[in-house]
């Protein structure tokens, strides 16, 4: 029952959105009680969360779905399929409409900033686990794991600006997974704690710069 609940909440979300979906029409459109509906969900900005929350799960599940990291061949592709997900998600009618409607409304911010974070701890924790790890000072995996994160947000950012589409968002991946690549083996070579990589500034994000 909860799935079908959670997916027609999602339809309503996406085809009208947040305001003008009520608890009740979930409740009559499936034909249950609303006693039903509220046992799982007890109120519509808990239903958007478990909605907004099982979207993110889907945007990367296929691609990050039982990915080995340990070698630097499976975090590229962990990082390509993050990256995927994460337009994927964001170029959605489901998240335009609630981000609209997000303007205003802390409640409805919160939860956007909720799964930002849950999609980056699919390529964060598989990062720290696999092939950030190294034997000695624990402060490697995070930081470099947070690196990781940051340069490709700004990727993401720019796809969907629309600066970025097709091979040039392959292209603008391949830079940075370069530059990751580098300062990994040199910190783990040299034993010495990372620099901040050198990525693109924002106003090079900005200028359309790769």
């Amino acid at each position: 029952m909860d799935s079908a609940i959670l997916e027609f909440g999602k339809r309503s979300f996406s085809e009208k959105g947040v305001g003008r979906t009520s608890m009740e029409e979930v409740s009559t459109q499936l034909g249950v009680s609303k006693h039903t509906v509220y046992r799982r969900h007890p109120s519509k900005l808990a239903l958007l969360k478990a909605v907004l929350l099982k979207d993110v799960d889907d945007s990367h599940e296929t691609s990050l779905k039982n990915e080995i990291t340990e070698s630097p061949e499976g975090a590229r592709r962990l990082l390509l399929g993050y990256v995927h997900g994460e337009i994927r998600r964001l170029s959605s009618n489901l998240y335009k409409r609630v981000e609209v409607e997000a303007v205003g409304v802390e409640e409805v911010k919160n939860l956007l900033i909720c799964c930002a974070a849950r999609a980056e701890d699919f390529v964060r924790k598989p990062l720290e686990n696999g092939y950030l790890v190294r034997a000695g000072d624990p402060f490697y995996p995070k930081h470099l794991s947070e690196v990781a994160v940051d340069m490709l947000q700004g990727l993401v950012r720019r796809a969907m600006l629309g600066r970025l589409s097709g091979p040039d968002i392959e292209a603008a991946f391949e830079v940075r997974w370069q530059v990751l690549s580098a300062l990994t083996e040199k910190t783990f070579s040299s034993g010495q704690r990372p620099l901040p990589a050198p990525f693109p500034s924002e106003s090079e994000e900005c200028s359309g710069a790769v």
